[in-house]
């Protein structure tokens, strides 16, 4: 594979490819071995700089997969986007279309099962990757992120809803350039005072070159999704994590879902906002490699890993 210049707001060289379904380019890397694998699923249009911290803990602990979602960090778009992307469908970024690229990537990295980790929109691409390939999903990480979209729920109210996607076309240019950013992100609370700026930096830059155009079609598909279906048919381990200061999946959403599912935890970290993994690392770190030596301890250990045999 090609050492192209990282995109901006990408912390991890995407050193492998793979076509989905509909021969959407999707690039990944692959660091460290050992099962179950831990494949991180990112948030709305966000490259990989929310994993700054969780991927060197993953690695130490066993294989995790970094994926770039199709039209985002170093993958690329179903097809050429033409004038005013006109060659794009809203239908191209529905959410079972991530959960496509999402088997491509594991069958091109050959992992049988993995436990799937989702971040804000990547809980929704988590469970739909569930209701995809119920039998290749080993357990579920959901962290701070809605099984249905954010815009139904931001703030206690359908606020969001009444104001999409105008004014995310409007704002999208001013928003991300300049000293906007900050202030504005801590604003709507998907920043909070913890969060490092220099972390977000990359991603600020990445989210100033997306195409806005494009971005309403993909802010579409998210929010016209939902897994409240998927729930109760969840037949694997799953934790959920939320943050006290979430305006975006506030921790009464998150109770809601985990108690929804047969076999979920829930753990709210009270200062954290919607940034959680930037926020709150070290905590997120304990909360993620905790369960994961309980859930899926080493091999000859007692637990689903070694009672399924699960590999990555």
């Amino acid at each position: 594979m090609d050492k192209a210049p990282l995109p901006p707001g990408t912390l991890f060289p995407k050193d492998r490819e793979v076509r989905s379904l509909d021969g959407t380019p999707i690039r990944y890397t692959s660091r460290g071995r050992g099962a179950p694998a831990v494949v991180l699923c990112a948030g709305f249009a966000c490259p990989d700089s929310h994993w700054r911290y969780l991927v060197p803990a993953l690695r130490r602990r066993g294989r995790v997969l970094v994926w770039d979602y199709r039209g985002v960090g170093a993958s690329g778009l179903p097809r050429p986007s033409g004038f005013r992307t006109i060659r794009l469908r809203r239908e191209d970024f529905r959410l079972d279309r991530y959960a496509e690229d999402l088997e491509a990537v594991l069958d091109h990295a050959r992992v049988r099962r993995a436990v799937l980790l989702g971040h804000s929109m990547g809980t929704q691409v988590a469970l739909e990757g569930y209701r995809r390939l119920p039998d290749r999903v080993a357990g579920l990480i959901l962290v701070a992120g809605p099984y249905a979209s954010p815009f139904h729920t931001m703030y206690g109210s359908d606020l969001g809803d009444r104001l999409f996607p105008p004014a995310l076309l409007r704002l999208w240019g001013p928003l991300w350039r300049g000293p906007l950013p900050y202030p504005v992100a801590a604003l709507l609370g998907s920043m909070g005072e913890r969060a490092d700026p220099e972390d977000m930096d990359g991603y600020f830059q990445h989210m100033a070159r997306l195409d806005p155009l494009v971005l309403v079609k993909v802010a579409e598909g998210m929010h016209r999704h939902s897994a409240a279906d998927v729930l109760p048919d969840v037949r694997v381990p799953a934790l959920v994590v939320a943050g006290g200061r979430d305006p975006w999946t506030p921790p009464a959403l998150a109770r809601q879902m985990a108690e929804a599912m047969p076999d979920a935890e829930l753990h709210v970290l009270g200062e954290a906002s919607h940034s959680l993994p930037i926020e709150e690392p070290d905590a997120l770190e304990a909360l993620v490699l905790g369960w994961l030596a309980e859930r899926f301890p080493p091999r000859g250990g007692r637990g689903p890993a070694a009672q399924s045999g699960a590999t990555g």
